[in-house]
C-alpha cells in the first residue's frame, strides 16, 4: 500500500511537471510571437525611411533643376537698382 501511495505522488509531480512545461511553452510560442511582430515592424520602420529619404532626394533633384532652369528674377534686380540709388 505504500508504494502505491509513492507512486501517486510521484504521478502527481509528473502531471504537475507537466503542465508547468506546457505553460513555458505557451509562454515561448508567445515570446516568438512577439519577437516576430517586433520584427516586421521594424521592417515596416526601415522601408517608410527608406521611402521618405528617396522622396526626399527627388525633391531636392526637382527643386535644384528648377533652381537651375528659372528665369532670372527682373524684379530683385529692380529692387537693388532702387536701393542703390538710394544710397
Amino acid at each position: 500500500r505504500l508504494q502505491k501511495v509513492k507512486v501517486r505522488k510521484c504521478k502527481d509531480k509528473i502531471q504537475a511537471l507537466q503542465l508547468e512545461m506546457e505553460d513555458v511553452e505557451a509562454d515561448l510560442d508567445e515570446n516568438a510571437v512577439r519577437e516576430c511582430a517586433e520584427f516586421e515592424l521594424l521592417r515596416r520602420m526601415e522601408l517608410q525611411r527608406a521611402d521618405k529619404k528617396a522622396e526626399e532626394h527627388w525633391r531636392g533633384r526637382v527643386r535644384r533643376e528648377i533652381c537651375k532652369w528659372a528665369v532670372p528674377d527682373v524684379r530683385r534686380n529692380v529692387i537693388r537698382r532702387t536701393r542703390y540709388d538710394l544710397e
